[in-house]
């Protein structure tokens, strides 16, 4: 059994649901014995410079008015319960809308995101993102201490993530279909995307196409700056057993966090329809969080979005209008652009 809080109302939903076979499943069924260290720049992060939440917003891409509900996923309930708080931005409108999941980067809260995240709920997404437990920086209330008060931020603990993220695509569509409730009616189940960014990339594809960990109801993934994981996930990408999804592909040539290697690997292996959406002078983060970039990158996500869930089949075309700029370039070939660099993004453990 899990439990779910929304609105100071405790409200009951179904727990342990493995999305691909309906059999139980749990978050702790591959042992977080060796990982590549978290993709981050300092061995104790400190704030790095974003978009502050207090800024003004720049206009959002869409028409749609935007309004926010705040869950508090339970997973687990128990001594090794997992709590997922997780906001979900709408729109304002009739109907029932494609999902979109986001998943964060190691040690970034999902407030960094909120420009980007209100932009797809602005042009007619329900967007829900989960705080991961262990890996978002403090202060939180699901932050793990050990018994003398020290904050513990655990980054092998993305070997869990898989399941938590298909655990909250079960509770959010659960939760959305009860009646009076600010979401019911407003998820269209049969049209499910996965978005990450960073480590949350790695999460996204793991759900979206690696033998593992994969979800069926997912129908196309966008990946901002991730990279493949096999060897810590388990599975394999892409293979004939694995239904072809989508796929999104963004990456800075001047990242040196997520390597543009990294995003080469995941493209080229992956089969067609896809696009690979290359940015030129971006940092890891700034890329989703700075204006141009932002911008290109939540219109581009926007149109693979619609055409791929919304029944839009044309929204890619044309796209070299929005995404060929002076600071992005997108194609759609077998093969990613040659990028720099050559490190090894999934060593074995």
């Amino acid at each position: 059994m899990a439990l779910l809080v929304a609105a100071g109302v405790w409200y009951a939903a179904i727990g342990h649901s493995e999305l691909s076979n309906g059999s139980p499943s749990t978050t702790t069924t591959r042992a977080p014995a060796t990982l590549p260290a978290p993709r981050s720049t300092t061995t104790a992060p400190a704030p790095r410079t974003t978009t502050s939440s207090s800024a003004a917003a720049p206009q959002a891409i869409g028409t749609f008015k935007v309004t926010t509900a705040r869950l508090t996923l339970v997973e687990d309930p128990g001594p090794s319960q997992r709590s997922l708080p997780t906001t979900i931005w709408f729109p304002v409108v009739a109907g029932r809308r494609p999902l979109l999941v986001f998943s964060q980067g190691f040690w970034e809260p999902v407030s960094t995101y909120q420009t980007l995240l209100t932009d797809w709920a602005s042009a007619g997404f329900v967007v829900a993102a989960p705080t991961y437990p262990h890996t978002t920086r403090p202060p939180h209330p699901y932050t793990r201490s050990t018994p003398t008060g020290t904050t513990v931020v655990d980054g092998k603990d993305i070997v869990n993530h898989p399941a938590d993220l298909r655990f909250v695509i079960q509770s959010v569509l659960d939760y959305a279909a009860q009646r009076g409730n600010a979401l019911f009616g407003r998820i269209d189940p049969s049209a499910i995307g996965l978005v990450g960014h960073s480590d949350g990339g790695d999460v996204s594809l793991a759900v979206a196409a690696d033998s593992a960990d994969l979800t069926p109801r997912v129908k196309a993934v966008a990946v901002l700056s991730g990279a493949e994981l096999a060897n810590y996930f388990g599975g394999t990408y892409y293979t004939p057993t694995v239904p072809a999804v989508p796929l999104l592909a963004v990456q800075s040539r001047t990242d040196t966090v997520n390597y543009p290697s990294c995003s080469v690997q995941l493209y080229d292996g992956a089969p067609q329809p896809k696009w690979y959406l290359e940015l030129a002078g971006a940092s890891h983060l700034g890329g989703y969080t700075t204006a141009p970039w932002r911008t290109v990158v939540a219109q581009v996500v926007t149109r693979f979005f619609e055409a791929e869930l919304a029944h839009e089949p044309t929204a890619m075309q044309g796209i070299s209008s929005v995404a060929d700029t002076s600071v992005s370039t997108i194609s759609n070939g077998p093969t990613a652009p040659a990028q720099p660099g050559t490190p090894t993004c999934d060593a074995a453990p």
